[in-house]
């Protein structure tokens, strides 16, 4: 009903415009710029009607927010830890387990190199595949199996879709980083060159395109898909009020974990950081979809 009243009131005013130019003399028929004149007009109240269609429609279905405080940054990490610590600290638990295994177990240690190996022959692809699991489908076993959250319907099984497609492409992001970074720094784990790597990897990869991306996925899938609603969204203090809440978790989490990872042999990188992301996908994800 809204486009055909679009289509109705451009088509009306289109007429009475040119009327009225033709009216003045802005153009004759005689050279033929009556024809470049209803284009002419026509593109320019097109456009118009768009705009004002789509800023209508963003304001009926969003509404003017004031901008969020720290204190609703904030709120949404807080909450989400209270819900969910309970599968989050044991896969952290896990974590803690295979570095305690690896320095203490030959044979699992030989298992650990040979994932390292595997990983470095296959480069990014082993990435895209690793990471969809580990921060998509391993997440939500936990949370079954914790008690958290049993029901399989297919609202979740859409999510978890969604979730290891976002997260397949930050296998590419963040193993093209993790190389970088490897060239940049070399594989030593002294303090200047661990900090720096944290450093580089929460003050810029994290802000920019880790988190940035996680939260673009979710929140278009939020607004159903709708290149209208999204761009509705994007506009309203999109970053501050998505962004930033999984940010805050991110550094909450991922700072002493980097830090810890950064000092692991090359070998053990991959394994730890993939537990690690399968607990921070539960926390962030949450935060991410705290709307629904």
């Amino acid at each position: 009903m809204r486009v055909t009243n679009l289509l109705s009131d451009l088509c009306l005013e289109l007429d009475q415009c040119v009327t009225n130019e033709v009216k003045l003399g802005l153009c004759h028929e005689k050279d033929g710029g009556a024809v470049g004149l209803v284009v002419k007009v026509a593109f320019r109240l097109a456009m118009h009607k768009i705009v004002d269609f789509m800023d209508t429609n963003e304001r009926e279905v969003y509404g003017k927010r004031p901008i969020p405080g720290i204190p609703e940054i904030v709120a949404p990490g807080i909450k989400v830890v209270k819900k969910l610590w309970l599968p989050f600290v044991l896969i952290q638990f896990v974590g803690l387990v295979v570095v305690i295994l690896y320095f203490s177990w030959p044979m699992f240690q030989g298992w650990c190199d040979a994932v390292g190996r595997v990983k470095a022959s296959t480069g990014v692809f082993f990435a895209m595949l690793v990471l969809p699991i580990a921060g998509g489908v391993v997440p939500e076993l936990f949370k079954h199996v914790t008690g958290v959250d049993r029901v399989w319907d297919r609202k979740r099984l859409n999510h978890l879709l969604m979730a290891m497609f976002a997260f397949c492409l930050s296998g590419l992001f963040v193993d093209t980083f993790y190389m970088f970074l490897a060239r940049a720094f070399g594989d030593s784990s002294t303090f200047g060159v661990v900090a720096a790597k944290v450093a580089i990897d929460q003050a810029i990869y994290s802000p920019l395109v880790g988190v940035t991306w996680l939260a673009f996925c979710f929140t278009f899938e939020r607004v159903g898909y709708s290149i209208t609603r999204l761009r509705a969204v994007l506009k309203d203090s999109w970053y501050r009020r998505e962004v930033a809440p999984m940010l805050v978790v991110c550094w909450a989490y991922w700072l002493p974990m980097t830090s810890l990872m950064y000092s692991l042999p090359t070998s053990l990188t991959f394994v730890f950081g993939a537990i690690a992301s399968s607990a921070s996908a539960i926390l962030m994800v949450a935060v991410a979809r705290r709307h629904d």
